[in-house]
């Protein structure tokens, strides 16, 4: 490999071109994977949250918004918000938020039928 004194301007700028594009790519790919992260823990924070909130103040039953259980209301709340754009800076992270308020209401859904079906 030749020492940078012996290079010519041109063949610098072509290593500086190629070291700023491995850059730019490694920027992205981390970003992509940031943002992947971000929406799994908005998910799971989600579920957490809507399920306790609904143990918390429904008890056993839970919370119920007429014969709407509280998980799938704020699911398809937030589903309806994120598909429509009317979620303002927030819209990116709603469906996050609705797949793991739906994940809640439909765990909860699975662990009723089973103990209704002892």
């Amino acid at each position: 490999m030749a020492k940078l004194n012996q290079l010519s301007k041109s063949q610098l700028l072509r290593r500086i071109d190629s070291s700023n594009g491995v850059a730019r790519r490694a920027r992205e790919r981390s970003a992509k994977t940031v943002e992947g992260l971000m929406n799994t823990a908005i998910g799971g924070a989600t579920a957490f949250g809507v399920s306790f909130a609904s143990a918390r103040f429904g008890g056993a039953e839970g919370i119920a918004l007429g014969p709407i259980p509280l998980e799938l209301a704020v699911g398809l709340g937030a589903l309806t918000l994120s598909m429509t754009g009317m979620g303002g800076d927030a819209t990116k992270y709603l469906s996050s938020a609705a797949n793991g308020s739906l994940a809640a209401w439909a765990a909860t859904a699975g662990r009723n039928a089973g103990l209704a079906g002892e």
